[in-house]
């Protein structure tokens, strides 16, 4: 009966490791979430925005400041996705790796000592870095969107110019 209560007091590392396992799997998967998304929102909206000002713009020997202005804009804010896209598909990588190597260090603990500890050692601690999301993807990312809104805005009110 103590062997039981002793062991509710202790940490349950294969528990701790197979956490860190599947927060490195999941990061993957984010990852790869991440790309994709960036990647079918870059065509998609991309291409409908583009197509439209190609038009406006063959339509006019000479282009008018407002097309020349949004699409800048567009081309920048697309920059600025795809800058941050990668950012965020790297800092996902990389937590993937950090918890896998967290995991195969617990793992490695468990197969030397056991599986019960009274208490967690720092080295199997996460890193309150590695939780938190870098401030230059989302300001990427928040700019980006405002660019991109911006400039929708922008197209509307040229296509009421335009139809007048």
């Amino acid at each position: 009966m103590e062997t039981n209560q002793t062991q509710d007091k202790k940490f349950d590392l294969l528990k701790l490791q197979n956490n860190y396992f599947n927060a490195s799997v999941q990061n993957v998967l984010e990852a790869n979430k991440a790309i994709k998304a960036a990647q079918n929102w870059l065509l998609v909206l991309g291409l409908a925005e583009m197509s439209f000002l190609g038009a406006l713009l063959l339509q006019n020997n000479e282009p008018d400041l407002c097309i020349r202005i949004i699409l800048s804009v567009l081309l920048v804010s697309f920059v600025s996705f795809l800058i941050g896209s990668v950012k965020q598909y790297k800092h996902l990588l990389s937590s993937a790796r950090y918890y896998e190597n967290l995991s195969n260090r617990v793992l490695s603990n468990i197969y030397q000592n056991g599986g019960f500890i009274d208490e967690i050692p720092e080295e199997f601690k996460v890193d309150k870095n590695q939780i938190k999301s870098d401030k230059v993807t989302n300001i990427l990312f928040f700019s980006s969107f405002v660019m991109i809104l911006l400039s929708t805005i922008a197209i509307i009110l040229l296509i009421f110019t335009y139809a007048i």
